[in-house]
């Protein structure tokens, strides 16, 4: 309560807010996005953990992160 994951993604050195999402009553949580230009203009995503609502900047902990993105498609 009160917390929401927010998806990031990073390229050069700016991270971008790609939306909110919430886990169910398991934990488990499904996300999907397009990312603007493509996989391949990004260095890296994660996701944070933000106040309900989400966060325009980057604030709370991460809590998952993709540094190599050459393994995912566009």
């Amino acid at each position: 309560p009160g917390e929401t994951y927010q998806l990031w993604a990073n390229s050069n050195g700016k991270y971008f807010p790609l939306g909110t999402f919430e886990a169910d009553s398991d934990g488990f949580a499904r996300y999907q996005t397009v990312l603007p230009g493509g996989i391949a203009s990004y260095d890296v995503v994660l996701v944070t953990i933000e106040r309900a609502g989400g966060s325009p900047t980057l604030e709370g902990p991460t809590v998952f992160f993709v540094q190599d993105l050459s393994r995912l498609k566009d």
